[in-house]
C-alpha cells in the first residue's frame, strides 16, 4: 500500500479532530468504567473506611453455654488444693502399672541372667510438683493414702467413683474415700527441690505387687490450705533384692498409667456470662444474625445514603468483641495465659454435640489479670469470612450462623474464663468495617 503524505493545511486540520474526537471517546469509556468507583453508575468523588459497631441486642440471636466437654484425665497434669479462694478442695488419684516379676542381673559367674526370685525390700511414692512459680521456702505438706475402691479416670467425680452410662458407684465417701493413710511429707522449694517421697509400708508393696489385677492406687491430698499445687509426675520407685546375686540391690521405677483429679464444689451453670474452659470444659454459643441494612452512623449516612445495604463487596474487616469480666468464684481465676479458638457451629440442632467447623482465629491469647484483677480487656475475635458467607447467601444456601467460644484444648486446666454476657457493661459488639464511597451519576 502506498502511503501519502498530508500537507499541514485543511487536510490535517480534519485529522486533527478526527483524533482529537477519538480520544474524547476513549476517556469517556474509560471514566465510565472506572476501576476505582464502587458504583457503576457513577464516580466517586472520596472513598472511606467508615466503622460500625451493632450492638448486641441487634444482632444476638443465641447465647448458651454448655459444660461437660473432655475430662480431667487427658489434661496430663493434676492439681492439688484446699480450700483455694476459701472454697475449693482438689485432689490427685493415680494407678500404678503392675509391679516387675523380674530384674536382669549377673550371677557369680558374671553372666547376665534374668532372675525372677526376687524380693521388693521396700519402696516409695515419689511426688514431683511444679515449683517454678513458687518463692523461695515456700512449704507444701501434701498426704498420701492407698485407694482401694475401683474407679474410672474418665468420669470419676468427687461424688462418684464410676459415673459412665448404665453404671454408676459412688465413693464409700465423698472425695475418693477413704484411703489407708501412707503419711504426710514436707518439700521445702529452696531447699528440698520439688520432690515429696512417701514410704510404702509392707502390706501396701505385698498388695500392689500380688497380682496384675491389684488397684494400686492412691491419693493426693494438699495438708496446708489456700494453695493450688500442680503435680507433673508421679512413680513407685522399688528397691530390689536378687536371689540370683545377694550382693546386688537393683532399683525400678513404676510409671503410672491412669491419672485424674477431682474436685468440689462444682461450677455452677453461667447466668447471662460468656463462659469458656475449665475441667470438664465449658463452651459458649453465640448466634447472630446480619442485619440486611443499617441506619448509621451519621457517618455512613452522609456518605453513601441511609438505610445502607450491606454487601460483602463493601465489608473490609468483621469481628465480635467481648469484654474480659473476673472469673466467679475467685478460685476458679486462671493463673496463666489462657488460649482461646472460635470455631462454626455446624449443626445447631445438634448442641451440645454439633460439630464444629475450621478455626476461624487459630487461636487467641489473653493474659490472666483480665479474669481477675483488671477485668474489661477486650477480645476481638476477626469474624470477616464468617459474615461474608451469610451476606453472599443466596436462596437455598445455609451458612452457619453460630459460633463456639471454646478453649483451644478442652480440657486444660482446672480454671476458666468469662466475658460480659447481654447484660453485662461490656456486652458484646459486632464491629463491621466498611469502605463506602459518595458517587455522583451522569445525566
Amino acid at each position: 500500500m502506498r502511503v501519502g503524505r498530508v500537507s499541514a493545511g485543511t487536510g490535517a486540520r480534519a485529522g486533527v479532530a478526527v483524533c482529537l474526537a477519538a480520544l474524547v471517546g476513549v476517556f469517556a469509556a474509560c471514566e465510565e468504567q472506572s476501576p476505582t468507583s464502587i458504583d457503576p453508575d457513577g464516580v466517586p468523588l472520596s472513598v472511606r473506611t467508615v466503622e460500625i459497631e451493632i450492638p448486641w441486642s441487634e444482632v444476638g440471636s443465641r447465647l448458651e453455654s454448655f459444660g461437660g466437654f473432655g475430662s480431667p484425665s487427658v489434661i496430663g497434669t493434676s492439681f492439688v488444693t484446699n480450700g483455694l479462694g476459701g472454697l475449693v478442695d482438689a485432689r490427685t488419684l493415680v494407678r500404678f502399672d503392675t509391679f516387675p516379676s523380674g530384674v536382669a542381673v549377673r550371677d557369680s559367674t558374671g553372666a547376665l541372667v534374668t532372675d525372677t526370685l526376687i524380693t521388693i525390700r521396700s519402696g516409695q511414692l515419689i511426688v514431683v510438683a511444679d515449683t517454678a512459680d513458687a518463692d523461695s521456702l515456700t512449704s507444701w505438706t501434701l498426704g498420701a493414702g492407698v485407694l482401694d475402691q475401683e474407679w474410672d479416670p474418665r468420669t470419676t467425680t468427687w461424688e462418684s467413683a464410676i459415673d459412665s452410662v448404665g453404671q454408676g458407684r459412688p465413693w464409700d465417701e465423698a472425695g475418693a474415700g477413704p484411703v489407708r493413710s501412707l503419711g504426710e511429707a514436707t518439700t521445702v522449694i529452696g531447699e528440698s527441690g520439688d520432690s515429696i517421697r512417701f514410704d510404702l509400708d509392707a502390706t501396701t508393696l505385698a498388695e500392689w505387687a500380688d497380682s496384675a489385677d491389684s488397684e494400686r492406687s492412691a491419693r493426693i491430698d494438699l495438708v496446708a490450705g489456700g494453695e493450688r499445687v500442680q503435680l507433673f509426675n508421679l512413680s513407685v520407685r522399688l528397691e530390689i533384692g536378687s536371689v540370683a546375686a545377694p550382693d546386688t540391690t537393683v532399683f525400678r521405677d513404676v510409671p503410672l498409667v491412669e491419672r485424674t483429679f477431682i474436685y468440689t464444689p462444682a461450677p455452677e451453670a453461667p447466668d447471662g456470662v460468656v463462659r469458656a474452659g475449665g475441667a470438664p470444659a465449658w463452651r459458649t454459643v453465640l448466634g447472630l444474625e446480619i442485619p440486611a441494612q443499617v441506619n448509621g452512623p451519621a457517618e455512613l449516612c452522609e456518605l453513601a445514603g441511609c438505610p445502607y445495604t450491606l454487601t460483602s463487596g463493601a465489608l473490609s474487616r468483621a469481628s465480635l468483641v467481648l469484654q474480659s469480666r473476673a472469673t466467679a468464684p475467685a478460685a476458679f481465676q486462671p493463673v496463666d495465659s489462657v488460649l482461646l479458638d472460635v470455631r462454626p457451629v455446624l449443626a445447631p440442632d445438634a448442641l451440645p454435640k454439633s460439630p464444629l467447623g475450621n478455626s476461624l482465629i487459630g487461636q487467641a491469647s489473653i493474659g490472666p489479670d483480665a479474669f481477675g484483677a483488671s477485668p474489661g480487656e477486650p477480645l476481638e475475635i476477626p469474624i470477616t469470612d464468617f459474615v461474608r458467607a451469610i451476606l453472599n447467601a443466596e436462596d437455598g444456601d445455609d451458612p452457619p450462623t453460630d459460633l463456639a467460644l471454646l478453649s483451644l484444648v478442652e480440657p486444660l486446666d482446672l480454671a476458666y474464663v468469662e466475658f460480659d454476657g447481654p447484660d453485662g457493661p461490656g456486652a458484646p459488639v459486632l464491629r463491621l468495617l466498611l469502605t463506602v464511597s459518595d458517587p455522583v451519576g451522569y445525566r
